[in-house]
């Protein structure tokens, strides 16, 4: 990984846990090695490489943030998979979204759509949203929903059993992850 993603998680996992920091850094990882592999792949590597001989993912330095989920403190870390690989961009995004991976408690939950966020409701519960494409969700219309409609999916973290709580499979738990 580059120094600059490196400086990136550091900042945005100031006081977080160290394992979340090892969960982010690996991510990161899964994503450079596939970004070296697919140009490896297709094209002459040499070509992309910087100075030193390395093949660089380009990590946004708001690609990875923490957000406040539970009632007791709890915080998440996002890792959103906007990252850019030489010649071939955001291969990790399409229309309705990107990757999305959310670490929780030494957890990673994975997720699609847009940048998720959190809120607060009026008895203080913390809400996350999870933006996702117009079709995922349902109008209370006749109509068909069109990809381009705003759509965000909440879920609720449980401090009492550290889950999710959703109404649907869209966020599910990622595993093999180290």
């Amino acid at each position: 990984m580059n120094l600059v993603a490196a400086s990136y998680i550091a900042l945005a996992l100031l006081a977080h846990p160290a394992a979340a920091e090892t969960l982010a850094e690996g991510i990161i990882a899964e994503y450079q090695a596939d970004c070296v592999a697919t140009i490896e792949s297709q094209m002459d590597p040499t070509v992309y490489e910087d100075p030193a001989g390395q093949i660089r993912l380009t990590v946004n330095p708001a690609s990875v943030y923490e957000l406040d989920l539970g009632t007791k403190g709890t915080k998440a870390t996002v890792v959103f998979a906007d990252f850019n690989c030489p010649s071939f961009g955001t291969i990790w995004c399409g229309s309705g979204g990107c990757n999305t991976h959310i670490i929780v408690e030494g957890k990673v939950f994975g997720h699609f759509g847009g940048k998720p966020a959190s809120v607060r409701d009026g008895s203080g519960r913390a809400i996350l949203l999870l933006p996702a494409q117009g079709t995922a969700c349902q109008n209370t219309g006749e109509s068909p929903n069109r990809n381009a409609a705003p759509c965000i999916r909440t879920a609720v973290w449980d401090d009492f059993i550290e889950e999710f709580q959703v109404t649907g499979a869209y966020l599910h738990r990622r595993s093999g992850i180290e």
